[in-house]
C-alpha cells in the first residue's frame, strides 16, 4: 500500500495529470495522501460510478482535503454513457457538494486548457 501510493503521488507530481481514475482499483493506496497530491497539483479525482473502488467514510476523508471530483459513468457500453447515478448517490452519502464535482452540469477546466 505504501509503495502503490508513493508510485501514484510520484506520478501526479512529476506528469501534468488531468484526471487520477480508478483509486483503490486493483492497487491499494492511501487514497487520502493521493488526493492531497491531486489537490496540489491541480488534478481531478475520479468518482466512478460503475464501481465503488473507495468507501464512504475514506470519500469522507478524501473529501476533506479540497481535492475537485469528476464523476464518471466508466460506460463500456453505449446504454451505460453518462449514467452518473452511482457516483452521485456516493458524493451524497460522502456529504461531497456538488460544487466540487468539476463536471456537474459543466466542462471541467484541464491542465492541458493552460498551454498555449
Amino acid at each position: 500500500k505504501e509503495i502503490n501510493t508513493r508510485a501514484l503521488i510520484k506520478a501526479v507530481e512529476k506528469n501534468k495529470i488531468d484526471i487520477l481514475g480508478h483509486v483503490n482499483h486493483d492497487m491499494e493506496v492511501d487514497a487520502v495522501a493521493v488526493a492531497r497530491a491531486c489537490k496540489e497539483k491541480g488534478t481531478y479525482f475520479e468518482i466512478n460510478a460503475k464501481k465503488e473502488h473507495i468507501d464512504t467514510e475514506t470519500l469522507k476523508e478524501v473529501e476533506k482535503t479540497g481535492v475537485q471530483f469528476v464523476i464518471d459513468s466508466d460506460a463500456h457500453i453505449v446504454a451505460r454513457v453518462g449514467e452518473f447515478s452511482r457516483a452521485l448517490e456516493m458524493c451524497q452519502k460522502a456529504d461531497i457538494p456538488l460544487e466540487r464535482i468539476a463536471n456537474y452540469n459543466k466542462v471541467p477546466r484541464l491542465l492541458s486548457d493552460n498551454e498555449e
